[in-house]
């Protein structure tokens, strides 16, 4: 439970990712996304959170600019997101970074 995580050490992210996955897996998504939030509260630079989190956003709450964020950011964690014109899939969704025009 959440109190059990917070006692033994609450400024560890770790344990509220997987309370996040947990809470996914049970379909209790605003408890994911609460559970997932903290996480990044506690580390920003998480990127399998951010990921799991704009998978929610995407697949339950239908927030595409909240996912699309989530993904974007999880993009700036990952040593292949460094070429501006670089295509990645995120788990069968094609993100696309455009090149700025001049």
């Amino acid at each position: 439970s959440e109190m059990c995580i917070r006692d033994r050490n609450p400024n560890d992210p770790v344990p509220y990712f997987f309370l996040g996955v947990t809470f996914r897996g049970k379909g209790e998504n605003k408890k994911a996304i609460d559970a997932y939030m903290k996480a990044l509260e506690l580390n920003p630079d998480y990127p399998d959170c951010l990921f799991n989190l704009g998978n929610i956003f995407f697949e339950f709450m239908k927030n595409l600019p909240k996912a699309e964020e989530c993904y974007r950011n999880c993009l700036l964690y990952t040593s292949d997101a460094a070429d501006d014109s670089l295509r990645v899939d995120l788990g069968g969704r094609r993100i696309i970074k455009k090149k700025k025009k001049k």
